[in-house]
């Protein structure tokens, strides 16, 4: 199964991100996905694949980040469907079954 991040911020088209081997970083200063929503840090979040999971972590930011309305402060296992929040913007993961990852 391969991962996709669906990233909605406020007053921009969503993004969808096939996440590969890399982590991808996540901010309004970062060497990945640059945002321009002032209540996210610089580098506020990282998200990368172990296998077939994918593992959020926060950066330390000084806003923090919420998965489905819960904050967590190191590391989270996502599930598919589940909802991080960082700021206004959102991303959700969701899993293409093996057949369609190459379309």
């Amino acid at each position: 199964m391969t991962p996709i991040v669906l990233v909605r911020e406020p007053g921009r088209t969503p993004l969808r991100i096939l996440l590969g081997a890399d982590p991808l970083e996540i901010g309004r200063d970062c060497k990945g996905i640059i945002l321009t929503d002032s209540r996210i840090s610089r580098r506020h979040l990282e998200l990368h694949r172990s296998g077939n999971d994918v593992i959020a972590i926060d950066l330390g930011s000084t806003n923090g980040s919420r998965v489905d309305d819960v904050p967590f402060t190191n590391s989270h296992q996502l599930q598919p469907g589940e909802v991080i929040q960082i700021g206004d913007t959102t991303i959700t993961l969701f899993y293409l079954p093996p057949h369609d990852a190459a379309g």
